[in-house]
């Protein structure tokens, strides 16, 4: 190989150690020198955070690139966590509005055991007040 063809293929890799944000600005061609004029960010500080998967993206950077672009940041976010999960997946969890819990990513089986567990307990509490409605009468 010659200098030419190995410094092609390193530009080449280059582009596929990227981030979520590099990956973001490259499909919506959004140029960086822009966006640190609008940001304050630093040009080097932007390329780091598109390029380096080790380096970290700041909750005040991530809002400034935003309104740079005029996007709303939940959209950025988004963008940039998807994929990303709970790492254990059958945590409670709690409808805020309800108040109701319940278990995500259960298996069919798993549901239908807890589903007799649930019933089972029921049987057991309307058994317990048919009891104390005798015990009264």
């Amino acid at each position: 190989m010659f200098p030419k063809d190995i410094a092609f293929l390193i530009i080449q890799f280059k582009y596929y150690i990227m981030t979520r944000l590099g990956e973001f600005f490259m499909k919506k061609s959004i140029n960086r020198s822009i966006v640190s004029r609008k940001t304050g960010l630093s040009r080097s500080r932007l390329t780091e955070l598109s390029n380096n998967p080790s380096s970290k993206l700041r909750v005040k950077e991530l809002y400034l690139i935003s309104l740079a672009l005029d996007l709303e940041p939940t959209v950025l976010l988004s963008f940039i966590c998807e994929g990303i999960t709970l790492p254990n997946s059958e945590l409670e969890t709690e409808d805020i509005d309800t108040g109701d819990k319940s278990l995500k990513s259960l298996s069919k089986k798993d549901e239908a055991v807890l589903i007799e567990e649930l019933k089972a307990q029921e049987e057991s509490q309307t058994s317990d007040s048919e009891k104390k409605v005798l015990v009264k009468g």
